[in-house]
Formats: structure tokens, sequence, C-alpha cells
């Protein structure tokens, strides 16, 4: 029976579905092409031309492979677990786009690369910060699977920051501070009790 409680609680996830939904879209779209890459991903040196104004918002939507989908999906759905019971949907979604736009904007103020960037990464690195403002505020709601979820994203945040490159996690740990900011001064208004 307890294999069940699972679905149901996945079921009831609606801002994190529908981004899986969306970033499933995307991948289909974009799946293996690299003129759609170039396209829709962020690439730092032509954002601020307005003919590529888009992919500010788009970058996000597409991932480079299948199981790029699939990595992203799982943290999506584990950390949503978490925090669309705490939080209403209204913060989520703000807290979401801000996490997105920041990280964005810090990566191409700070780089003149011609790569693409695809992915929810940002995404993810806001979900985190919800949590880690969530603990703070709301320690004693936390269960075990939170605090598990909690102490792995740590790890996470580690790990990544270990391995990638200077520039992505200054790009990264702007994602996780206006999300903690934004929600410790603004949004935890909006906690679902």
């Amino acid at each position: 029976m307890k294999s069940f409680k699972i679905f149901e609680e996945i079921r009831k996830l609606r801002i994190s579905l529908i981004l899986i939904l969306l970033f499933f879209i995307g991948t289909l779209i974009n799946m293996d092409s690299t003129n759609m890459k170039n396209y829709f991903g962020l690439i730092p040196v032509r954002t601020y031309q307005p003919s590529y104004w888009y992919s500010i918002i788009t970058f996000s939507f597409i991932h480079g492979s299948f199981g790029h989908f699939l990595r992203d999906t799982i943290f999506i759905l584990l950390l949503g677990l978490s925090i669309e019971k705490m939080m209403s949907q209204k913060s989520i979604i703000i807290s979401s786009v801000v996490s997105v736009f920041t990280g964005a904007f810090v990566l191409t103020t700070m780089s003149e690369g011609d790569l693409p960037l695809f992915g929810a990464n940002f995404l993810i690195y806001g979900y985190i910060g919800i949590l880690i403002t969530m603990w703070f505020i709301l320690k004693n709601k936390f269960n075990l699977y939170d605090k598990i979820i909690l102490i792995l994203s740590c790890v996470l945040i580690i790990f990544l920051f270990w391995n990638f490159s200077v520039l992505l996690n200054k790009a990264f740990l702007a994602s996780i501070t206006i999300t903690i900011l934004l929600n410790r001064f603004y949004l935890n208004k909006e906690l679902v009790s």
C-alpha cells in the first residue's frame, strides 16, 4: 500500500507537473537538433540582440537529451514533493521565474560565450532555495522525507560547485540566493498552513 502513496502525493503536485510537461514538450521539439538548441538556447553573446529576446525564457524548457530531461524531471519531482505542500502556488511560480531570470542574467552579464545553455538548472536551484528557506521558517513541519531531500540538496550544491565552472557557479549561487531572500522577506506570507 505504501508504494501507491507516493503516486497519490505526485498527483497532488500542480506546478511541478506542469513544468515537467513543458520540459517534455520542449525536449521533444528540440531532440538532437543543433539548430533548435542554437535557436532556443541561451547564448550569452546574443541575448541582448532584439531578435533573440525569447531565449531568456525558452532555454529552461529545452534539454540536450532525453537523459538530461529525466535528470531534471527527477529533481523537480523530488523537490516539488516537499515544497508544494508548504507554499502557495503563487509563491512557487514567482520564486521559479525570479530564480531562472536571475541565473540567466548573471550568466549573460558575466559571459561572452557563444555556446547555448539549456535545461532547468536555475529552476532546480530556485527550488533548493525555497526548500532551504522553508527549513528555517517551518522546521517543525519537515518530515523525514523533507529532511532527507534537504540534506541531499546541500550535498548536490557542494558537488556541483566542486565540478562546474566558476561562472556557472556564480549563476547557480545567484539563483539560490535570490530565491532565499525573496521567500524569507516577502513570500513567506504565502505559506500553506
